[in-house]
């Protein structure tokens, strides 16, 4: 793995990722080299690979490349949002007084992917329910805070951003499984989401997509369907977080032709398979952004170090649109009196 320092990990998605290893070996390379505001071309011999560029930290000019390409590939997927959004069947007054379990991986998916829904429920006192299913120790590297404190420090902030949603403290849970290890506990997972259903018994379930490129957030995806799987009153709703992120999309075994293909069309293809629905974040949405900026240690450089990781503007534009997005797998079973 390139010793420089990564940049390409954003948020809840950990510094050396599993995007990172499945990164291709033979990719396109720029046939340039930057250096403050110059540009200089290469000769083939000595063009570099983009790897480094989206991955490194260091060199001059290096970052701005790497935000740059971000940024574009970014701005694609989003647009798949707006096709996602006009494409959608509105069920803003229909899941308002639906009673929900909401699943996040990590501490802040809930806020950023259904901050304003949460929200919609709650003016009518709708009950929600809020289950964080890792401790974020990984989210980020740094010699100042230690992972014990990131702990606390993410919990704490998730308390509070749920409180700005209208969640009390008493209807958060943190499951307290290591940040990046679902998949060793899948088991125990599966056991305690079929414990917290039956006792709380919700109309929805809302968990993050099954495409989200983070391990953790595929991993709760099944688990939350194998819990449910019992249940013929429960809708099970996915909100896409990864899904916006370049790096969901990119797989080492395949082509250069077959990566441009899953970057490029499998997206829409995907948002095209699924139901779409989505939920109109006005009023709401002042509340919402308030809950975003709880989690400082997510949205910001907390410490000035040039490790921490944190989400990037263009990535948290995704989640303050007018509206949220959630699909359904056509393959699920429907409960029509929801639309």
């Amino acid at each position: 793995m390139l010793r420089h320092k990564v940049l390409w990990s954003l948020g809840s998605y950990p510094i050396e990722s599993s995007f990172h290893r499945n990164w291709p070996d033979k990719i396109t390379k720029l046939p340039w080299k930057v250096n403050g505001n110059t540009a200089t071309r290469l000769p083939s011999s000595k063009r570099v690979d983009i790897v480094p560029v989206l991955h490194a930290q260091g060199e001059s000019g290096i970052t701005k490349w790497a935000q740059m390409l971000r940024q574009t590939l970014g701005t694609v997927l989003s647009s798949y949002r707006g096709i996602a959004s006009m494409t959608a069947t509105d069920i803003t007054g229909t899941t308002a007084g639906n009673s929900c379990l909401v699943l996040a991986p990590h501490a802040d998916d809930e806020t950023f992917g259904c901050g304003a829904t949460i929200l919609r429920k709650r003016a009518l006192s709708t009950p929600v329910k809020v289950v964080i299913a890792t401790d974020g120790r990984h989210s980020t590297k740094s010699s100042i805070i230690s992972p014990d404190q990131l702990v606390e420090l993410r919990r704490q902030e998730a308390l509070v951003a749920c409180s700005h949603l209208g969640v009390e403290s008493d209807d958060v849970t943190f499951l307290n499984f290591e940040d990046g290890t679902l998949h060793a506990h899948l088991p125990d997972l599966v056991s305690v989401l079929s414990m917290l259903i039956e006792r709380f018994r919700p109309a929805e379930i809302l968990v993050t997509s099954s495409q989200d490129g983070h391990p953790d957030h595929r991993m709760l995806n099944k688990a939350a369907y194998e819990a449910a799987e019992s249940r013929t009153d429960i809708r099970l709703l996915e909100y896409p977080i990864w899904f916006w992120h370049p790096s969901s999309w990119i797989s080492r075994q395949e082509s250069p032709v077959s990566q441009a293909n899953n970057l490029f069309i499998r997206p829409i293809s995907e948002i095209m398979r699924m139901r779409r629905y989505r939920v109109q974040a006005h009023p709401y949405l002042p509340q919402k952004k308030e809950a975003m900026g709880a989690y400082a240690s997510q949205v910001t450089n907390l410490t000035g170090e040039v490790d921490w990781s944190m989400m990037a503007p263009w990535m948290l534009r995704n989640f303050t649109w007018n509206n949220e997005i959630f699909f359904e797998r056509r393959d699920w079973r429907t409960i029509d009196r929801m639309v």
